[in-house]
């Protein structure tokens, strides 16, 4: 038989300190000690580590102790000899200009130029394939869809390059209402705008929407976008009462599809298949849409120089508001009082020709507008419906009481947006100057 060692003893002093050298039990001297002393003395490592983490640490506060009773004392005395030494200094911080408050950011703010394009791929294999995008300058965004540019262009279209221009969409009053337009574009089947039952020219799902999975499992891929097939969509849109008031141009560079275009307008009024309630809304309302067709630098004025466009509308409005205010004019629909404070509150002619001295509250402008609109309104008629057509609520265009010119509301509430960021620059620009003569 093997012999079975012994566990190995360690024995600690009486300060707490690690022992002498472990001994076996089996050995002599470990079997002389008596076994009640050998139970007192004998602990774990463990037990060791526990009680010098307990020793470190009550020295560690002992000697804070005393640092914080040496620094009080030093305190005491240096406030018996030099009681001024304790005095903080002054910080005095020289400001030119107090801060200027914090302005909430528009979220959506009104932008000069936005639209939206078609695009069609001129390889001979993919003619007929096209894409949807928005912009705000159509020009450099074509450049980036054929990689003459390293940045930007879409990853769809870096396979069928190179690409050509066929139209745009443009009037949108903002960024927002631009993206929500491509979007209902590229998915008019996952758009709830549309009636498919009541628009036969709204393509099928086949060319919207990802196909079926096959025998094997797999999911076939996606049937490719078609340049008629968004033809007719955008067409489509341009009837849908969720845009058929908006201030909307479209801008067709090819003739093709100009022609394609004017053909879907003679269609359109003679389908017969169009619901009851569709028939009753063309009948009484038309789209706003200006088409017109070229090559796209006949509308380079809108998008390359939109920086000078909105710097000249600022300089204009900031004279007429002065104008105005000089001569206390009151609102030409309630004869009331105007706060000039507020640039939002009123709206004035847009006439780009004459000074119109029309000017009338937010209100009252939209009344007049809609007033032409909706003839003869009657109170809460807005929100009900006449004779099965719904009665409006965004104004779009109207005529001038003064000059008798043509007014467009999204004209005058862009017109209202440079006199709101004028009149804010020149207040903190005056802000600035007062507080510099203040410091001076």
């Amino acid at each position: 038989m093997s012999k079975r060692k012994a566990s190995p003893v360690i024995l600690s002093d009486e300060d707490g300190h690690n022992p002498t050298t472990p001994i076996n039990s089996s050995t002599d001297s470990g079997l002389d000690m008596p076994s009640s002393m050998l139970s007192q003395r004998s602990v774990s490592s463990t037990t060791q580590r526990f009680i010098r983490k307990q020793q470190l640490h009550r020295q560690r506060l002992q000697q804070a102790e005393a640092e914080a009773e040496a620094a009080e004392k030093a305190q005491e005395h240096i406030a018996v000899e030099n009681p001024r030494r304790l005095k903080p200094k002054k910080i005095i911080k020289k400001t030119l200009s107090p801060p200027r408050p914090a302005l909430e950011p528009e979220r959506d703010p009104i932008v000069p130029f936005y639209c939206c394009y078609l695009l069609a791929s001129t390889v001979p294999r993919y003619k007929a394939h096209a894409y949807v995008g928005s912009t705000p300058d159509p020009v450099k965004r074509l450049r980036q869809h054929n990689g003459d540019l390293k940045k930007g262009g879409a990853k769809k279209t870096s396979k069928k390059r190179p690409w050509k221009m066929m139209m745009l969409v443009h009037g949108f009053p903002t960024k927002v209402a631009a993206l929500q337009f491509e979007w209902a574009w590229q998915y008019p089947d996952r758009s709830r705008q549309f009636d498919k039952s009541e628009n036969p020219t709204l393509p099928s799902s086949s060319s919207t929407v990802q196909g079926p999975t096959s025998t094997t499992g797999k999911r076939r891929p996606r049937p490719p976008t078609l340049v008629q097939d968004k033809l007719r969509t955008v067409f489509t849109m341009m009837r849908r009462p969720s845009w058929i008031r908006w201030p909307l141009a479209v801008h067709i560079m090819e003739p093709n599809l100009y022609e394609s275009w004017k053909a879907l307008e003679q269609n359109y009024q003679q389908n017969t298949s169009l619901g009851s309630s569709t028939r009753n809304l063309l009948r009484h309302q038309e789209p706003h849409v200006n088409v017109t067709q070229g090559p796209i630098m006949n509308l380079a004025p809108l998008f390359s120089v939109k920086g000078h466009r909105l710097g000249r509308l600022k300089d204009k409005e900031q004279e007429r508001h002065a104008d105005f205010k000089e001569q206390d004019a009151l609102c030409s629909i309630c004869s009331k009082l105007i706060d000039y404070k507020d640039p939002t509150s009123y709206l004035s002619c847009d006439n780009e020709f004459e000074n119109c001295a029309m000017i009338a509250h937010l209100e009252c402008m939209a009344d007049f507008v809609l007033e032409q609109s909706n003839p003869s309104p009657t109170p809460g008629q807005r929100e009900s419906t006449e004779n099965g057509v719904p009665v409006e609520l965004l104004p779009t265009t109207g005529v001038c009481q003064m000059c008798h010119c043509d007014m467009s509301w999204s004209s005058m509430i862009r017109a209202m947006a440079a006199r709101k960021q004028v009149l804010q620059d020149i207040v903190h620009v005056l802000s600035d100057k007062e507080s510099t003569e203040y410091d001076s």
